[in-house]
Formats: C-alpha cells, sequence, structure tokens
C-alpha cells in the first residue's frame, strides 16, 4: 500500500492496515498496548504518524508510549492534515 492510499484511509484503518490481529472495535480509551499492539509496533505507528501527520511526539509522550490510547492519537492527528 502507498504512502497515498495510507495517508487516505484515514488513523483507524491504518491502525488496522498495520496490525490485522488488533479486534474489530477498537477501544479508543483502553491503551493501544493492551489492545494487542507490541512496543515495537507502537514505534512503527508513530514512525507512520510523523510521516503521515507530521506529529513531532515530545519526550514525555515516548516515555509514556505505553499508555498511549486510540483517543489520545486521534485528538493529535486530528487538523494535522
Amino acid at each position: 500500500m502507498s504512502d497515498e492510499n495510507i495517508a487516505a484511509l484515514g488513523l483507524e484503518a491504518l491502525l488496522f492496515h498495520l496490525f490485522p490481529n488488533l479486534a474489530q472495535q477498537i477501544d479508543a480509551h483502553l491503551p493501544l498496548h493492551d489492545q494487542g499492539i507490541s512496543s515495537m509496533g507502537m514505534i512503527l505507528l508513530i514512525t507512520h504518524l510523523q510521516d503521515e501527520f507530521h506529529i513531532v511526539f515530545d519526550y514525555d509522550m515516548l516515555a509514556d508510549l505505553h499508555k498511549l490510547t486510540f483517543a489520545a492519537l486521534h485528538d493529535l492527528c486530528a487538523g494535522q492534515r
């Protein structure tokens, strides 16, 4: 899948593309790590979000990566295109 196609899909579709084993329903307030995304997966996700949405993650957020939720990601990505 090209980067342009990934950008057009949206955040939730990006999660399902990168992590096809995720449950069909993502709990927006449960940490993504608790929903099956490993630490390496979180790094992969952050890399895609930086490329696709031009989000800069601060050191505090990276230190608490295991606590990151879909709701927090959605808020970060909103209006970034």
